[in-house]
């Protein structure tokens, strides 16, 4: 955003804005989905997990890969991997 020309006010008010709405979600989701069963807690875990991995590939993969193409791919693959296996220990 920095080299966009945006302000360090525009970028800080900006993630400011994004934690605080991601805040509410949380309390909301955790609100209306306090008894849902396993099922509908999965396919909603899937479906959050689906769409980090979306943001991760859209904003680091790609700028990983314009400074240095060899084994971008792979370390990120590597890195779920532990990231899943950390997660199920």
């Amino acid at each position: 955003m920095k080299k966009a020309g945006r302000s360090n006010g525009y970028i800080f008010g900006l993630w400011i804005g994004i934690t605080l709405l991601s805040g509410l979600a949380s309390f909301a989701g955790a609100a209306l989905l306090g008894g849902a069963s396993p099922q509908v807690l999965a396919v909603v875990q899937a479906v959050a997990a689906g769409a980090l991995l979306t943001m991760i590939i859209d904003t680091m993969i790609s700028e990983a890969v314009e400074g240095e193409h060899k084994g971008t791919g792979l370390l990120a693959v590597l890195g779920l991997l532990v990231a899943f296996a950390l997660s199920n220990t």
